[in-house]
């Protein structure tokens, strides 16, 4: 039962980090929505990053202008694993100070990463806490009660 409640306890401190991570990503993306400006970009290619199992990822590059007319091209953070249609018009985001700081504006560019992370940090202490609960030791009045023989009658001196 002791080990139980230690694996329980490790695996609750190991979601901890994940669950830190994932605020801080929030944190960073809501700043980043507090001072981005809104632009429409096209997709003008992508960028194939493989795994190391064998697996494509394809990153949009994406081109918009800035407030001021300047064209920018960036490629974005996420991608997916499905290809990127050339010539299709995304919403943008990006940082007035620094325009090449852009991101898609969807679920995906901007709150996949805190998501994540919440949800694996999440279930690692969830997973811990449950660990806790079902290691502790039973009351051992109600481990050692016995339900009584109904053909003895009741005990407290009162027949059924």
């Amino acid at each position: 039962m002791k080990a139980k409640r230690i694996v329980g306890a490790v695996v609750f401190v190991v979601g901890v980090g994940p669950l830190v991570a994932a605020g801080a990503a929030a944190v960073s993306t809501n700043r980043f929505l507090s001072r981005a400006s809104a632009a429409t970009g096209e997709i003008v290619g992508e960028e194939a990053d493989r795994g190391r199992k064998g697996g494509v990822t394809y990153r949009p590059i994406v081109s918009f202008q800035d407030a001021s007319g300047a064209t920018h091209v960036v490629a974005t953070d996420a991608g997916t694993s499905e290809r990127v249609v050339v010539g299709e018009t995304v919403p943008i985001l990006y940082d007035p100070a620094s325009p090449d700081d852009a991101r898609i504006d969807a679920f995906l560019h901007l709150w996949f990463l805190p998501t994540a992370l919440g949800a694996i940090g999440g279930g690692f202490m969830i997973l811990g806490i449950l660990f806790a609960v079902f290691a502790r030791p039973r009351d051992a009045s109600s481990a050692s009660a016995v339900a009584p023989d109904p053909r003895q009658g009741s005990r407290d001196g009162w027949s059924a």
